[in-house]
């Protein structure tokens, strides 16, 4: 479709009106169905509410803040915290200049620290800063978070924090654990898929894993809900779209379109 004269897509009000509406009744089939469409959920704005309303979060103001005496005590993890973080905002935003990115990264260690401190059980994996970056860079109106916080900013740093906490105990728990054994089990059922979707494929990524009895080529896929591997903000706002209005099995699926896409894309 043509856009309007502000350049805005033209089919993107009636989305907003959609998705608004649906937010609102917690119409989650509703939710699924317009975040498959071209566009997802269109603006971050609406964007906002429905991941709100799908990760059973509260718009910010509508809730209690979480005590501070229930994040006092250090993480055994932090340090590798601050060592991915301060790998962090290199692919995306463009251009940012050096001081503002060092304001971001000590933000998003801050928003890490604080999920992982709230819950000392979960254990910290690589990539989870990815996959907290894209929550940042979309439920924030202002990055980094003035040093002069007003109560609007304040209470979206909290709604970012309990969604970041949705996700690490809702959607990558298997990846927050001791160990990498719930992992290897999602690399079990995405290789019996991948077998029969597509035979030729699974003898094919059988051949290029490191370990040929599992698809380890999709690991980092499923463990970050494919943030790692996606180098823009655009296309991980939309898959996110579609992953948290699903299933968390919803990833193993996707998992596997990717890999016969990509490969049907070669072939032609």
């Amino acid at each position: 479709m043509s856009d309007d004269k502000k350049g805005e897509p033209s089919w993107l009000p009636a989305r907003e009106r959609d998705v608004l509406q649906a937010a609102e009744k917690n119409d989650v089939d509703a939710l699924a169905r317009l975040s498959a469409l071209p566009g997802g959920f269109g603006s971050d704005a609406m964007r906002r509410r429905a991941w709100y309303a799908l990760l059973g979060i509260e718009p910010p103001g509508l809730y209690e803040k979480t005590p501070k005496s229930e994040e006092c005590i250090e993480h055994p993890d932090e340090h590798q915290v601050l060592l991915d973080t301060r790998r962090s905002f290199v692919t995306f935003p463009k251009h940012l200049p050096a001081e503002k990115k060092k304001a971001m990264q000590t933000d998003l260690q801050r928003a890490i620290v604080t999920v992982l401190r709230r819950h000392p059980r979960l254990r910290y994996f690589q990539g989870f800063h990815d996959i907290v970056t894209v929550l940042y860079l979309t439920l924030l109106d202002a990055v980094p978070v003035p040093t002069e916080a007003t109560p609007h900013d304040e209470a979206q740093w909290d709604a970012l924090l309990r969604c970041a906490e949705a996700v690490s105990l809702c959607r990558v728990r298997d990846g927050m654990g001791a160990g990498l054994e719930p992992m290897m089990g999602l690399l079990k059922i995405l290789r019996r898929v991948l077998r029969l979707t597509d035979p030729q494929l699974y003898e094919i990524s059988a051949t290029i894993s490191p370990v040929p009895t599992l698809p380890f080529f999709a690991l980092s896929w499923i463990l970050t809900l494919f943030s790692h591997d996606v180098d823009g903000l655009e296309p991980i706002q939309r898959i996110f779209d579609y992953l948290v209005a699903r299933n968390p099995i919803a990833a193993i699926y996707l998992a596997v379109a990717v890999s016969w896409a990509s490969r049907s894309l070669r072939r032609s």
